[in-house]
């Protein structure tokens, strides 16, 4: 029997994962090194609003949540963050 806990943060400037019960780990990913975002629903989870949102990142296995509530509006959340990250970048090599 295999247990173990696995929570995912999203936040305006990162994703932050963590898992394991004794042992704990924590990965983290700027919103720079993600390349896409995608949605998959069921049938049921058309209906009822609730599906899979797999987010891809540069050089790693994709970060996926399975069976959320609302997952159109997490997939616009993270574009908005990682269109506004990358347009801090632009910013930030245009003036420097």
């Amino acid at each position: 029997m295999r247990a173990s806990s696995y929570r995912l943060y999203f936040y305006p400037d990162k994703v932050v994962c963590t898992y394991g019960i004794i042992a704990k780990n924590e990965e983290q990913f700027r919103m720079t090194t993600i390349v896409g975002v995608s949605l998959q629903y069921s049938v049921w989870g058309r209906l009822f609003n609730y599906g899979n949102v797999l987010v891809d990142i540069v050089g790693k296995w994709g970060v996926n949540t399975m069976g959320i509530k609302r997952p159109r509006e997490l997939k616009q959340y993270l574009e908005s963050c990682i269109a506004r990250q990358n347009a801090q970048n632009i910013q930030q090599f245009i003036t420097n």
